[in-house]
């Protein structure tokens, strides 16, 4: 018989228990008409029952059968018990929940390798620095020399990644760009959706940017639309033509959990980046902020490539003693990289593994409450389990029943779990303003079945074990404490349980009050600088469509008229506020007074772009001085 019917076989009643019977009689028979009597022909021809049962292992397989059986038995149990397997399916839903949406996370940044063709032949570049020669970033300039003076690599490619503003027909929107050499598709061998790639002659700043849309954002941003090649989008503010749609196959060529929304071509960073520092890095030796990858030479290994490295960092530090930083190249595997060689990837590998540790801690005392609950609820079934024990039943029997109903209850809080992991990733990815391509793949569904065994087995054992160690005698009787008792005297399960249970958020309240004691320090730390009376506006009038000479008249034209603003003692304006991030905003105009809060000016009306206005946090030590007074926050001006 095929090992098919047979697996069918082992989970459905027996078909043909009648067949049997009937050949059974027919033997029967058969003896009985030879000469031999009924009782000659019964002893003759065996235990009828024990013939069915050797007939239906032949068509089945025993073990699978069983365990069937007792899936069947924890199902109806736990119907029966419906309240005790809901709060065990929630709690359970929680610890892998968590651990599940956290997991995915970790698989994503550290898990998932950048799947590029033939990616045991792409390594990435790193000149050193400091007085350890740690890799860092390399200059374009020396990209330049690595590009034109070695003969180990087949292509060389820069790569710059950054976040943007794209100002599409909804609104403004934040985007991942990565600036990228007309090399790019080559070294990491793909080949374009649509339109054509950037040219050699746009790898130098220019007075136009061009840009190639990634897939998923063609996909969604521009409704799959061929159309879009060929015109003209703005990315903070800056025209940029659009040549073509990015690979299929590739996200981002910097990490695979991101999602690389447009790349653009070294001759846009002049016209997108507002700052004029950043606009020059193309020229600037001592800007090492550029991932550069290559594509070895048939033949060539890592080893040889290093050497060829070494010469060329001698020859640059040579060349160029004020700006090279003298340390050598670095060559590194692609496929050992995850995000930055050394302290970069050790660091990150050291954040996650504590938090998966917290959140392991979680399901731990999840497990260790359930347990509790499994043994308390065995207590109760002593009676049931000692007349299992009477009629037949092994002890491996009633423990195998007990593992069956556990593993059932956490593949159903695997399963309601898994949802709120989705949700949980969800909202996660809705507050980062970048995409992530956080996604589940073989390694998230093996660990989440493995969790869910685990968890089943890890909070139903030791309960089993011990509610199944009873003095069966006794409970047959009904003799008062014959039955299954907790354990008395101090070392039991149960006071076992309930000390791992208490350690457990012992540990974790300590670790939250650490993190929120930091959090604390954080935000009461004084800046150096007074801020008590001074608001800030920010605004970017290149994302409204402005060019240079008419944003500066904007901004003067800003000052003047918050200067005349009653209350306002002067203004100042800067590319950035003092602490804190200049992205997605171009100029900061400063006030010394809280005339937006204070006086209510919110409808007070400027023209120009939209302005957003806030408050910083007033010094601890002003606080000390007095209660502070009521404000409002402001949050848009116009």
């Amino acid at each position: 018989m095929s090992l098919w019917s047979r697996l069918s076989n082992a989970f459905r009643p027996p078909s043909n228990d009648e067949e049997i019977r009937d050949e059974l009689e027919f033997h029967l028979t058969m003896d009985k008409e030879l000469g031999q009597n009924d009782r000659e022909a019964r002893l003759r021809l065996g235990n009828p029952a024990r013939i069915r049962e050797e007939v239906r292992e032949m068509h089945s397989i025993p073990a699978l059968e069983s365990l069937w059986s007792d899936v069947k038995h924890a199902i109806r149990r736990l119907s029966r018990d419906w309240q005790f397997a809901i709060a065990a399916v929630l709690i359970l839903a929680f610890g892998i929940g968590v651990n599940t949406a956290i997991f995915t996370v970790v698989n994503a940044l550290l898990l998932r390798p950048l799947a590029f063709p033939d990616s045991h032949r792409l390594v990435n570049l790193y000149q050193n620095v400091g007085e350890r020669a740690d890799p860092a970033g390399v200059s374009f300039p020396a990209y330049r020399d690595i590009a034109a003076s070695t003969d180990a690599f087949s292509g060389v490619t820069a790569i710059l990644p950054d976040d943007a503003q794209y100002q599409g027909p909804t609104g403004s929107q934040t985007v991942l760009v990565e600036y990228a050499t007309s090399s790019f598709l080559d070294v990491l061998g793909y080949k374009l959706a649509a339109g054509r790639w950037f040219t050699t002659a746009e790898d130098r700043t220019g007075p136009e940017g061009a840009a190639v849309i990634g897939y998923r954002t063609w996909q969604t941003k521009f409704a799959s639309d061929y159309g879009i090649i060929g015109q003209t989008i703005r990315i903070n503010g800056a025209p940029v033509s659009v040549l073509g749609i990015g690979p299929a196959q590739l996200t981002s060529a910097t990490h695979p959990a991101l999602l690389t929304d447009f790349w653009l071509s070294m001759s846009a960073i002049a016209g997108v980046e507002a700052d004029s520092f950043r606009a020059e890095i193309l020229d600037r030796r001592g800007e090492m902020s550029f991932e550069v990858r290559a594509r070895l030479k048939d033949g060539i290994s890592v080893t040889q490539a290093q050497a060829a490295m070494d010469v060329v960092g001698r020859r640059l530090a040579n060349d160029h003693p004020d700006t090279d930083p003298g340390k050598g190249i670095a060559v590194f595997p692609t496929d050992d990289v995850v995000i930055h060689p050394g302290e970069g990837d050790t660091l990150l590998a050291l954040v996650t593994t504590i938090v998966m540790a917290i959140v392991a801690l979680v399901l731990a005392i999840a497990c260790s409450n359930l347990a509790t609950l499994v043994l308390v609820r065995g207590s109760g079934r002593a009676r049931e389990l000692s007349v299992r024990l009477a009629i037949g039943a092994t002890r491996w029997h009633l423990i195998r029943s007990f593992l069956a109903e556990s593993v059932l209850l956490s593949l159903l809080g695997t399963a309601a779990g898994f949802v709120l992991s989705t949700w949980t990733l969800r909202y996660i990815t809705a507050l980062i303003p970048i995409r992530f391509d956080i996604q589940l793949d073989y390694r998230v569904l093996a660990f989440t079945l493995g969790l869910a065994l685990a968890t089943g087995i890890g909070f139903g054992l030791a309960p089993a074990l011990r509610s199944t160690r009873i003095d069966l005698l006794a409970a047959l009787r009904g003799e008062s404490g014959s039955s299954l008792s907790l354990g008395k005297g101090w070392f039991t399960l149960k006071n076992a349980l309930l000390v791992g249970q208490v350690a457990g958020s012992f540990f974790l309240l300590i670790g939250t009050a650490f993190f929120i004691r930091a959090v604390w320090s954080l935000q009461s730390q004084e800046p150096g600088f007074a801020v008590q009376g001074v608001a800030l506006v920010g605004t970017n009038a290149r994302y409204a469509g402005y060019g240079p000479a008419e944003s500066q008249q904007i901004y003067r034209e800003l000052q003047r008229r918050i200067a005349a603003i009653p209350g306002v003692q002067a203004v100042f304006a800067t590319s950035g506020a003092p602490v804190g991030s200049s992205v997605g905003r171009e100029i900061e105009v400063g006030s010394g007074s809280t005339w937006c809060s204070r006086h209510g000016r919110a409808g007070q009306t400027i023209s120009g772009p939209p302005l957003s206005a806030w408050h910083p946090r007033r010094p601890r030590s002003a606080r000390r001085r007095g209660p502070r007074k009521p404000t409002r926050r402001v949050r848009h001006l116009a």
